[in-house]
């Protein structure tokens, strides 16, 4: 038996485990939140660690993976075998990620009702507490996922519960809904006692893995959900407390189109408003819906986890050091961060902003080819020890590899929504209103998306962003107590299947290149 001491920020954890146990098994038993985004298949490189203690020898792949600017104890959690008594140092934890969510600091009246709405992302978890007498936000607040160590996107979430099952999967979001409920209430004033509505929204997989449901149906043909929700149950079964209250899973309407978009479609009003309109919750999973001539038609792509900073060198979520735009001052490149921090890496955003002016510059070809010559910053260009080239922006850089991955992940977006398009017979001149939502989607400048071709041109002059759409969405729910209108949103949608449809496939290769559409 070992005993460990996890060190994470201010605050110690204390451990015990088996000898031999893999450091990052033992943070996914313990749920201590931990961002491992290839969920531990040693791939990403991502999950370092500073360890004292006895530990396993490093092999050649993991001294690959963590390459020369480390110190002599960093080491990744995913290789490391636990052998003997240590100390390990987790990286600062984000704690301030720019969550979307609404601002509030009401507090509730003497008695008042109560209802606590939570948007479940892949990234991030929001959550708000409302009065309903009168019906009024109080409270909310944002956190990082506390999945992260399962994996970075929702296909790595299925594969792990696919192997493992669900509970400690499972459990780690229970405990972050629980412990986020505690705060809400108590910074809002609200006694438990007094919630009467609970409202949980999100994509179809972390529905199914909060209410303890195996997602793996949804990994292989023909894709079927064990659940597409729209129901309404005693909230105790799921956080205990709230014996009072009766929690509220919004309608789904597939495996890949979950109840966030069906909430985002709700909140922007745009299946009343008669106009032919758009939107789109950019992130991991690309969900995305088109109302024309009283029809709803939608897609999901897979876009991967680049947008939100994983699979990137120097990605990270978008939080304080985070270089989230890029620009021209007295001819030099220089970078904006978050809260003003000196820059650590770069966010989803920040690498869209990068690419624009890259491109604009000439630092990029559209191909995204990196370009030694042809530009005035050909002193920028350099090359890693692998030959492999990247940008040097001083404290930040991108790497021809990353450049790779954003390509990846902005054809799919791209494609998907070309494809729409083309379903209903549309140009995208003929589109009123584009609804930009979700954590990283109302973040994105729409200049920037438009020209890396992530979205058409002109779609900027129509743009709307709505912030967290998904959590406005739910909160009709439990202001009104019914889910009707959006179980008529599911009625009226039309799913269009992407993984065999040639059009898509055709325009998600052009899309590669990065072409203003």
């Amino acid at each position: 038996m070992a005993y460990i001491k996890i060190q994470k920020n201010n605050e110690e954890i204390y451990l015990s485990a088996d000898s031999e146990s893999l450091f990052s098994d033992i943070l996914k038993s313990a749920a201590v939140p931990f961002s491992m985004p290839c969920g531990g298949n040693h791939s990403c490189g991502k999950c370092k660690v500073e360890i004292d203690g006895e530990v396993s020898p490093m092999d050649e792949r993991e001294k690959k993976l963590l390459g020369d600017e480390v110190s002599p104890k960093t080491r990744l959690a995913c290789f490391t075998k636990i052998l003997g008594d240590c100390t390990i140092t987790l990286p600062d934890s984000h704690k301030n990620a720019a969550v979307e969510i609404e601002s509030g600091s009401l507090k509730a009246n003497a008695n008042e009702k109560c209802a606590l709405v939570f948007d479940i992302g892949t990234t991030t978890v929001a959550g708000s507490v409302y009065g309903l007498e009168p019906f009024r936000l109080l409270y909310s607040q944002g956190e990082l996922n506390s999945q992260r160590p399962f994996g970075a996107d929702v296909v790595s979430r299925i594969d792990y519960c696919c192997k493992n099952g669900t509970e400690k999967i499972t459990g780690a979001v229970t405990q972050q809904l629980s412990s986020m409920a505690e705060s809400l209430c108590r910074k809002a004033e609200a006694s438990k006692e007094n919630i009467l509505r609970i409202a949980v929204t999100g994509n179809t997989t972390m529905l199914h893995i909060f209410a303890g449901l195996n997602p793996d149906t949804m990994a292989v043909a023909p894709f079927k959900p064990r659940s597409l929700f729209g129901i309404t149950e005693k909230a105790d079964k799921y956080l205990s407390g709230f014996s009072n209250a009766q929690i509220i899973f919004p309608p789904c309407i597939g495996p890949f189109l979950g109840a966030d978009i069906v909430c985002a479609i709700g909140a922007s009003s745009m299946t009343e408003k008669g106009e032919n309109s758009f939107i789109a919750d950019i992130g991991t999973n690309g969900e995305m819906a088109l109302f024309s001539d009283g029809k709803l038609y939608c897609c999901s792509t897979a876009a991967g986890p680049a947008f939100e900073g994983a699979g990137i060198e120097m990605g990270m979520p978008a939080c304080d050091g985070a270089a989230d735009k890029f620009y021209i001052e007295n001819g030099e490149i220089k970078c904006h961060t978050i809260g003003e921090k000196e820059a650590i890496g770069i966010c989803g955003t920040g690498l869209i902003s990068a690419a624009a002016l890259m491109l604009k510059t000439g630092i990029m070809d559209e191909t995204g080819y990196l370009c030694e010559e042809g530009h005035p910053f050909t002193h920028l260009i350099d090359y890693d020890d692998s030959g492999i080239s990247y940008v040097n922006f001083g404290k930040v850089k991108i790497t021809q590899r990353d450049i790779r991955q954003l390509q990846l992940a902005k054809g799919a977006i791209s494609a998907g929504i070309q494809t729409l398009l083309k379903e209903c017979n549309m140009t995208p001149q003929e589109i009123s209103a584009f609804y930009l939502c979700g954590g990283f989607g109302s973040y994105i400048n729409p200049e920037d998306a438009a020209a890396i071709g992530l979205i058409p041109s002109s779609f900027t002059k129509v743009t709307h962003p709505l912030g967290n759409a998904a959590a406005k969405g739910a909160a009709i729910a439990v202001k009104n107590e019914k889910q009707d209108s959006l179980k008529e949103i599911v009625l009226s949608a039309k799913e269009i299947p992407l993984a065999e449809n040639a059009f898509f496939m055709e325009k998600y290769i052009d899309a590669m290149n990065f072409e203003v559409v």
